[in-house]
């Protein structure tokens, strides 16, 4: 089992990053390797092996994107 846990910041806090550990709790026991990526804009992404928790500004408006981009294409179809 991989015990590292990938944690991707904006900015460097380590208030927050203790939260974020404690939050997740199924980290007892496994390192932790943290990273800082402005471009997420704010918040958090956590990484567990092939699964990816996206919590950052940016997946947030990523979302928004696609809901939007496909509203716009079902609205032009019914036209």
């Amino acid at each position: 089992m991989d015990k590292k846990l990938t944690l991707i910041l904006s900015v460097y806090d380590e208030d927050n990053i203790e939260k974020i550990k404690s939050f997740y709790g199924e980290a007892a026991g496994r390192s932790w390797q943290i990273e800082i990526d402005p471009s997420i804009i704010g918040g958090f992404i956590i990484i567990d092996k092939d699964m990816m928790f996206d919590y950052s500004v940016k997946g947030q408006l990523e979302q928004f994107r696609r809901a939007l981009l496909q509203e716009l294409s079902v609205a032009g179809a019914k036209q």
